[in-house]
C-alpha cells in the first residue's frame, strides 16, 4: 500500500510536492509549476500548502547503516571452523619447523 509523505530528499520548502509527486509517480517539477499555476491567481490558497505540509507526516528515514558497510556477520560451524583452525595452525607449524631447519 502506497503512503502519502513529505519528501526528503526532493523538497523545496517543506517537501509537499516531492511527496505528491513521488506519491502519484510523477516528475516533482510538474506538480511545483501546477501548485505554482494554483497560487498565484488566488485559486490556491498558500494556507493549504501550509496545512498539508502540517497534516502529511515526514518520510521515515532509511536505514543510516549501509548494508555494504563492514563484514557480515554470520556464526561459525563448529565443525568446519575446528577443521579450518586445526588446518591453518598445520601448516603455520611446517612452515615455522622448516624455517627452523
Amino acid at each position: 500500500m502506497k503512503r502519502l509523505y513529505r519528501s526528503r530528499d526532493d523538497a523545496m520548502f517543506a517537501g509537499v510536492c516531492g511527496g505528491i509527486a513521488k506519491y502519484l509517480g510523477i516528475d516533482s517539477t510538474i506538480v511545483r509549476i501546477v501548485t505554482f499555476l494554483f497560487i498565484v491567481p488566488g485559486g490556491l490558497s498558500i494556507w493549504v500548502y501550509i496545512a498539508l505540509a502540517i497534516i502529511i507526516p515526514l518520510e521515515p528515514r532509511e536505514n543510516v547503516i549501509d548494508e555494504s558497510y563492514g563484514e557480515k556477520f554470520s556464526e561459525p560451524k563448529t565443525d568446519s571452523y575446528e577443521e579450518s583452525y586445526r588446518n591453518i595452525y598445520e601448516e603455520q607449524k611446517k612452515k615455522s619447523d622448516e624455517d627452523f631447519y
